[in-house]
C-alpha cells in the first residue's frame, strides 16, 4: 500500500494533446506506484493524459483496495484520458478513482482494467462519450459505483460499459440518468452480474442497450 502518493493542494493543468500525450506510469512494468490526490485543491484538467500502473495505495471503499485517484472537495475535468492497468502480477490490485463531495467531469476517455471503476459519493458527475472495461476481481468488480449524490445530478451519455464481473452500473440511494450508452457482457453468475443495479435510488434509462449480461436491470 506504500507506493509514490502525489499530493495537489494547488491545480494541476496536464494539457497533453493527441499527438502528443501525458503519460504518468512506471518505467518497470512490473511496479506499481500509488495514487494521485486532490484534497480541498482547486480546479484542475487532465487533457490528453494516459495514467497507468497505480494502486499501490490503501485500500477503502467497496473494494478495500487503493484507487489511482482520490477526490474529496475537488472539481476535476478529463479530456481524452486513459485511466488503466492496476494490474500486478497477472491480478488488478486498485480502482480507478474514489471521489466525495466533488465535481467530476469525464469526455471521450477510456477507464479499463482495474479491481472497479470510479466510486463516487456527493459528487456530481457527467460522463460522456467514455469507456469503462474489463472490470476484473472476485467481488464487486463494478464498472462504475455511483452513491447519493445530495442533489447534485449524475449522467452517463454516450458510453459503453463493457465486460466485467459484477455490476456495469451500481448505485446506493442516487438519482441517475443513463442515455445513448451500451451496456454488455458482464456475466458472472457468482456475482448475479448485473447491466444496472438499482438499490433505494431512481435511475432513468433511455436509449439504452443492454446484452449479454447474467441479469439485465435489477431494483
Amino acid at each position: 500500500t506504500g507506493g509514490i502518493t502525489i499530493n495537489v493542494d494547488g491545480a494541476i493543468q496536464s494539457l497533453g494533446t493527441e499527438l502528443n500525450p501525458i503519460t504518468i506510469t512506471c518505467s518497470d512494468a512490473n511496479l506499481n506506484w500509488g495514487q494521485i490526490r486532490h484534497v480541498n485543491a482547486q480546479s484542475s484538467t487532465y487533457q490528453h493524459t494516459f495514467i497507468s500502473k497505480a494502486g499501490r495505495a490503501p485500500g477503502e471503499g467497496h473494494t478495500d483496495t487503493g484507487p489511482a485517484f482520490r477526490l474529496n472537495g475537488s472539481t476535476i475535468a478529463f479530456e481524452g484520458c486513459v485511466i488503466s492497468d492496476l494490474t500486478e502480477g497477472g491480478g488488478t490490485i486498485g480502482k480507478i478513482m474514489m471521489a466525495d463531495s466533488s465535481k467530476l467531469t469525464f469526455r471521450n476517455c477510456v477507464l479499463a482494467r482495474a479491481r472497479m471503476g470510479p466510486e463516487i459519493a456527493s459528487t456530481e458527475l457527467l460522463c460522456v462519450d467514455s469507456y469503462l472495461m474489463e472490470m476484473r476481481g472476485p467481488d464487486d468488480a463494478d464498472g462504475i459505483y455511483l452513491h447519493s449524490a445530495g442533489g447534485r445530478p449524475i449522467s452517463l451519455a454516450g458510453c459503453v460499459l463493457a465486460g466485467g464481473d459484477d455490476d456495469a452500473v451500481d448505485t446506493l440511494d442516487s438519482t441517475v440518468a443513463i442515455e445513448n450508452c451500451i451496456i454488455r457482457d458482464w456475466l458472472n453468475p457468482a456475482e448475479d452480474a448485473k447491466g444496472v443495479s438499482v438499490f433505494n435510488g431512481e435511475v432513468s434509462l433511455r436509449r439504452t442497450l443492454i446484452a449479454n449480461c447474467y441479469a439485465g436491470i435489477s431494483a
